[in-house]
C-alpha cells in the first residue's frame, strides 16, 4: 500500500526536497573545479580509450559507436576552426608533407600562414586544457582523500529520503516516468547523467531495484526518441507538402527549371523561407522537378503509343499495302491519306516509329504466305521421303530376285528400273540419287561378303587347304560343306564367287612369280654378256658359240644360267652389239657407242620400270577383291569410303606412283596398297627427272603405314628403307620417322608390351574425324605415374628456367583445372581452352607428322598432337613427341596470344612453299618453338617446347655444357638437328 512521505513533503509536487547536509547546511553538490567548464550531455557520452599499441580512439556510451577521429562534441573552438579551414595537410608515400586548398585546388609544400596560425591556436588551447586537467586531477585527488573520512552526501540524503510505495508496479513505473519527464531527461542522456539529476528525489525509489530503474529509463528514452522522431517527420512532411504546394502554384516552374533560377523567383515566399537549410530546399526542389519530368515522359509515352496504334490501324485499312510492298512504296501511299493532314494526328512519333510500325504490319502480312510456303516445303519433303522409301523397296525386290549382288554395276540394273515409276519419282530429289542408294546397298552387301569371306577363310585355314589354279570347285565345296554354319550364312552364289576370287589370287601369284623369275633370268643373261667382254682372247665377230663355250664354262655367270638356249641368246645379243660397233667410223664413235650401250641399258630398265607400274595399275581391276582382304585393320566407315573412292575416281593410265612393286612383307604391302589407292599424285616431268615431282602427301596413308611399321622389327625396317622400294620423297619421310621412333638404345622400340599399348592408343586418333568430339583415352596407372613424375620434375624448374609468358599460362591452366599432377589432360578439354584463349584447336594424330603438314596446320591455328606417353624407363627424355611434350611444352605457349600469332605466321609461310623452303622453316621452328631460349629479368629463360617438357633437356640447356648462340635466321635455316640426344647448340 502506498505511504505518503512524512513531514513537509508535498505529494502533489515532485520537486527535489532540500535536506540538511552533513554540517547542518543543505548539500549543494561537489565543489566546482577551477577552470572547468560545463560539459554537454552529448560530449559526456564520449569516452577516450587507448589500444594495446597506444593508439587513441573514442567510444560513445549511448550509440555504442567507436571512431579513430576525435568527435566534434569534444573539439575545442580552435580545433573546429582548424577543421573548417580549406587548407588540409597530406603526406606523400615518401613521408613528405604538403598542403592542399579544397576551394582553390592549390597545392604547396610550405605550411600556409592561415593554416599555421590556426595550428598554433589549437596547440595553445591543447596545452591550456592539459594544465587545467592536471589541476583538476590534483583537486580530485584531495576530494578522494577527504571522502575517506566523510560519507557521500548523496548517500546520506538517499538514506534520509523516505521510501515511496505504490500498490502496483505499473503505478510505480508510471510515477518514475513522470519524474523523468519533469526532470527534463532527453533521449541523448546517459543513465549516469540521469541518476545524478534524480537520485535525491523520493520517487527515484518508486522502483525497488536498480535494474528496474534502468529498464524504465531505457524504455522512457526510446519512447521519447520515437516521439521526437515522429514530430520531426511530421514537421518535415508539412514543410515538404507546403513547399510542393508552393511549387505547384508557381507557373514559372517547369520540368527543365534550375534550382538557382527558382530560388531567385521564390526568395520571398513564406514556404520557401521557412525551410531553413538551403540543401533541404534544393533536395525538395529536385524531387519535385523529377516528378514533373517523369509525368512528362509518361505523357509523351502514352501519346506516342496511341499515335502508333492509330498509324497501325491506318495501315490495316489501306488495301494497296500488301506483304510485297516496300517501305519506300508504302510511304508514298499513306502520305496521301487525309489523316496526315492533321498535324496532331500522329504526335509524338518520329521516323523510326513509323518504320517500326510498318515492319510489324509487314510481318503480320507475311504470316499467311509464309505458312503456305512452309506447308509446301513440308509436303515436298514428305513426297521426297516417300520416293526414297519406294526406291529402297524397289532395290529390295531386285535383291530378292538375285539381280543385285556385291559386284553389280549400275548399267546392269538400269534396264530393270528405267521404266519403273518408283525410279522416275526419285529423279530430281535433292541430296539423294538412285546411284547413291545403290552404292549404299552395295556397301551393305560388300560388308556381308567380307564377313562371309572371313568365315570361309577360317574354315580353309582350319583344314590347311589352299586353293590353287588346279583346285576344282568340287574339292573346295567338299571342305566348305562340312560346316553347316557356312551353308546357312553364305549364299551359294557368294560361295562360288569366293572360290573364283581365290583362284584369281592364286593365278596372280603364279604370274608374279613367273615375272620375278624372268627378271632374274634377264639379269643373269646381261651379266653373261658383260662377262664375255672380259674373255681373253676377246670374242670377235667371226666367233661361234661352239668355239666360245669351252672358254666360257668357267665363268660364274655361265653357270648361273641353266638353260643352254638362254646362254646362246645372250651370246647372239653380244655378237649383235659388236656388229653395231663395227659399223662406227672411228674410235671416238666406238667409245660413244659404249656409252650409248649403257644409256640403252638404263633406258630399257626405266621403260621396264614404267611398264611394271603400268602393268601394276592394269592389275588393279584384278586386285580389287584381293585388296578387300587387306581391310581387316580398317573400320566399317573407312572400308565404305575406300569403296566409294574406287567408284568415284577411277585412276587413268600413265600415272606414276611413289612406291614400286616388291613389298617385303604382307603388312607393308597392305599398308602401301591402301596408301596408293587413297593418294592423288602427279607424274614426273617429260625428261624423267625426279626433281620435277609435285607431291600431295596423304596424312592418313602415312599414318597407316607408320602404324603397320610400328609392329615390325627394326632390322626389317632398316632393310626395307635402304632397298629403295620407295620414291625419294617418301623414303625421306619414312627415314625421318624411323629416326625418331626407333632411336638407338631407346627402350620404347624394344619393349613389345609398350608397343602394343601405344598401338592401341594410336587407333583412337586413327578413327577420329574432323568435327567430332576428340575421344578420351583411359590411361592406366603406369601411364599416370609417368605423367606425374614428368610433371613434378619440370614444374620444379619452371620458376628459374621458364620464360614469364609460359609460367603465366601454366598457372592459368592449373587454375582452370586443365593441368594437374595426377590427371593426364584429355585433348578435348585442352582444345576448348586454347580455342577460348587464342583460337587454336587440337587435331589428334597417330605419330610423327612431316614438317609440311605440321606447319600447314598451324596456318589454320590447328595443332597436331599425339595421345600416347613416353616409355616409363626414360621419363625425362624422349626422342619423339608424346602427350607430355605436347601438353607441357606446346600448349602453354599456344595459349599466349603473341606466340599463337607467330606460330600462325610460320604456318602461312609454309603454304605453297618449296621443299627447300620447308626445310628452312622446319629448322627455324626447331630452333625457336622447340629449343628456343630468350633473355628475361637479366637471365636466360626457355620457351621451347622440347626444353620445357623434359627436365633433363631443360637443365642441360641452361648449364655450362650447352652452347648458347644469338639468333641468326640464315645460320639456323641451314643447320641440321637430331632428336636422339640433347641439343648441343641452343
Amino acid at each position: 500500500m502506498y505511504r505518503p512521505p512524512p513531514g513537509p513533503y508535498n505529494a502533489s509536487s515532485y520537486g527535489s526536497p532540500v535536506q540538511p547536509g552533513p554540517g547542518g547546511s543543505p548539500w549543494q553538490g561537489p565543489p566546482s573545479v577551477p577552470g572547468s567548464e560545463s560539459v554537454s550531455p552529448a560530449a559526456a557520452a564520449w569516452k577516450e580509450h587507448q589500444t594495446a599499441e597506444g593508439r587513441k580512439y573514442w567510444f560513445n556510451t549511448v550509440t555504442r559507436q567507436s571512431t579513430w577521429e576525435k568527435p566534434k562534441e569534444l573539439l575545442t573552438p580552435e580545433e573546429k576552426a582548424l577543421m573548417n579551414s580549406p587548407w588540409k595537410e597530406y603526406t606523400t608515400p615518401q613521408g613528405k608533407k604538403y598542403y592542399s586548398n579544397s576551394q582553390t585546388k592549390e597545392t604547396v609544400w610550405e605550411m600556409p600562414a592561415e593554416y599555421k596560425e590556426l595550428t598554433e591556436k589549437a596547440q595553445a588551447a591543447k596545452e591550456k586544457a592539459a594544465q587545467e586537467a592536471s589541476k583538476m586531477s590534483a583537486f580530485t585527488a584531495g576530494i578522494e582523500k577527504l571522502s575517506r573520512f566523510e560519507p557521500p552526501p548523496s548517500a546520506t540524503l538517499l538514506a534520509q529520503t523516505p521510501a515511496v510505495e505504490f500498490a502496483t508496479r505499473e503505478e510505480a513505473e508510471k510515477a518514475f516516468n513522470k519524474l523523468l519527464k519533469e526532470t527534463g531527461v532527453k533521449p541523448d542522456w546517459t543513465w549516469e547523467q540521469t541518476m545524478r539529476a534524480i537520485i535525491t528525489h523520493p520517487l527515484y525509489r518508486a522502483l525497488k531495484t536498480l535494474g528496474e530503474r534502468k529498464a524504465a529509463f531505457h524504455a522512457f528514452i526510446d519512447k521519447e526518441a520515437k516521439r521526437e522522431r515522429e514530430q520531426r517527420e511530421e514537421r518535415e512532411t508539412k514543410q515538404r507538402m507546403s513547399f510542393f504546394h508552393m511549387l505547384e502554384n508557381t507557373r514559372e516552374i517547369k520540368p527543365y527549371t534550375r534550382f538557382r533560377n527558382a530560388a531567385k523567383l521564390l526568395a520571398n515566399h513564406p514556404a520557401f523561407t521557412q525551410l531553413k537549410p538551403e540543401k533541404q530546399r534544393e533536395i525538395y526542389f529536385e524531387e519535385y522537378v523529377h516528378g514533373l519530368q517523369r509525368r512528362e515522359k509518361d505523357r509523351l509515352r502514352e501519346l506516342r503509343k496511341s499515335s502508333m496504334e492509330r498509324f497501325a490501324d491506318l495501315l490495316r485499312n489501306i488495301p494497296e499495302i500488301t506483304y510485297k510492298t516496300k517501305w519506300k512504296e508504302a510511304q508514298s501511299i499513306y502520305l496521301r491519306r487525309p489523316e496526315f493532314e492533321d498535324p496532331k494526328a500522329f504526335e509524338g512519333m518520329d521516323s523510326l516509329d513509323f518504320l517500326s510500325v510498318f515492319e510489324e504490319h509487314s510481318r503480320q502480312l507475311w504470316e499467311t504466305p509464309l505458312e503456305e510456303l512452309n506447308q509446301m516445303i513440308r509436303d515436298g519433303r514428305r513426297k521426297e521421303r516417300k520416293a526414297r522409301e519406294a526406291f529402297k523397296s524397289l532395290l529390295d525386290e531386285l535383291l530378292e530376285k538375285r539381280l543385285i549382288n556385291a559386284h553389280t554395276m549400275w548399267k546392269e540394273i538400269y534396264p530393270h528400273i528405267k521404266d519403273d515409276q518408283r525410279y522416275l519419282d526419285l529423279l530430281g530429289v535433292r541430296d539423294s540419287t538412285p546411284l547413291d542408294f545403290l552404292w549404299d546397298l552395295l556397301d551393305t552387301l560388300d560388308e556381308q561378303l567380307y564377313q562371309q569371306k572371313k568365315i570361309i577363310y577360317d574354315k580353309l585355314k582350319q583344314h590347311d587347304f589352299e586353293v590353287t589354279t588346279e583346285t576344282s570347285y568340287e574339292e573346295y565345296l567338299a571342305i566348305i560343306s562340312q560346316d553347316e554354319q557356312i551353308s546357312q550364312k553364305v549364299p551359294e552364289e557368294n560361295v562360288k564367287y569366293i572360290f573364283q576370287h581365290l583362284q584369281n589370287k592364286a593365278e596372280h601369284r603364279l604370274k608374279e612369280e613367273k615375272r620375278r623369275q624372268e627378271k632374274k633370268l634377264r639379269k643373269k643373261m646381261d651379266a653373261l654378256r658383260h662377262a664375255l667382254k672380259r674373255l681373253e682372247p676377246p670374242v670377235s665377230l667371226e666367233s661361234e658359240w661352239k668355239d666360245i663355250r669351252p672358254r666360257a664354262e668357267t665363268l660364274p655367270e655361265f653357270q648361273d644360267i641353266e638353260d643352254e638356249e638362254n646362254r646362246v641368246e645372250a651370246f647372239n645379243k653380244f655378237i649383235k652389239r659388236l656388229k653395231e660397233k663395227q659399223n662406227e667410223q672411228d674410235d671416238d664413235e666406238d667409245e660413244e657407242g659404249i656409252i650409248k650401250e649403257d644409256e640403252d641399258t638404263s633406258y630399257s630398265r626405266h621403260r621396264r620400270s614404267r611398264s611394271r607400274v603400268s602393268k601394276r595399275h592394269s592389275r588393279h581391276s584384278i586386285r580389287r577383291e584381293s585388296d578387300r582382304d587387306s581391310d581387316h585393320g580398317f573400320s566399317d566407315e573407312e572400308r565404305a569410303k575406300k569403296r566409294r573412292r574406287k567408284r568415284h575416281l577411277p585412276r587413268p593410265d600413265g600415272y606414276d606412283y611413289p612406291v614400286e612393286t616388291g613389298h617385303s612383307s604382307a603388312e607393308e604391302g597392305e599398308a602401301l596398297d591402301e596408301y596408293v589407292q587413297s593418294t592423288k599424285h602427279l607424274g614426273t616431268s617429260e625428261d624423267g627427272d625426279a626433281q620435277g615431282w609435285m607431291i600431295w602427301c596423304n596424312r592418313r596413308g602415312v599414318d597407316r603405314y607408320a602404324s603397320s611399321c610400328w609392329k615390325r622389327d627394326r632390322e626389317i625396317l632398316d632393310r626395307d628403307v635402304s632397298r629403295k622400294y620407295f620414291k625419294p620423297w617418301l623414303r625421306f619421310v619414312l627415314t625421318i620417322w624411323l629416326y625418331h621412333v626407333t632411336a638407338i638404345d631407346h627402350p620404347s622400340f624394344s619393349d613389345s608390351e609398350y608397343r602394343d599399348r601405344r598401338a592401341a592408343i594410336t587407333q583412337i586418333a586413327k578413327q577420329y574425324r574432323v568435327g567430332q568430339t576428340i575421344p578420351s583415352v583411359d590411361y592406366n596407372a603406369f601411364e599416370i605415374n609417368t605423367w606425374s613424375n614428368v610433371y613434378c620434375d619440370v614444374k620444379k624448374l619452371y620458376p628459374t628456367h621458364a620464360c614469364e609468358e609460359y609460367s603465366k599460362m601454366f598457372d592459368m591452366l592449373e587454375q582452370k583445372g586443365v593441368f594437374s599432377e595426377r590427371t593426364i589432360p584429355q585433348l578435348e578439354s585442352v582444345s576448348a581452352f586454347l580455342k577460348e584463349r587464342t583460337g587454336f584447336t587440337i587435331l589428334p594424330v597417330m605419330g610423327f607428322v612431316i614438317p609440311r603438314h605440321f606447319m600447314n596446320a598451324l596456318a589454320f591455328r590447328v595443332f597436331c598432337s599425339v595421345q600416347y606417353l613416353r616409355h616409363p624407363a626414360r621419363p625425362h627424355f624422349t626422342p619423339e613427341p608424346d602427350i607430355c611434350h605436347e601438353m607441357l611444352g606446346h600448349v602453354p605457349m599456344f595459349a599466349d596470344p603473341n606466340f599463337a600469332d607467330l606460330s600462325q605466321e610460320i604456318g602461312l609461310a609454309s603454304l605453297g612453299a618449296s621443299d627447300e623452303q620447308i626445310d628452312k622453316l622446319s629448322a627455324l621452328y626447331w630452333a625457336t618453338a622447340e629449343f628456343g631460349l630468350c633473355r628475361q629479368e637479366g637471365g636466360i629463360r626457355a620457351y621451347g617446347a622440347a626444353l620445357l617438357s623434359s627436365s633433363g633437356e631443360l637443365e642441360y640447356s641452361l648449364s655450362e655444357q650447352a652452347t648458347v648462340q644469338p639468333f641468326d635466321a640464315n645460320t639456323i635455316a641451314s643447320r641440321k638437328y637430331t632428336g636422339t640426344e640433347y641439343q648441343p647448340v641452343k
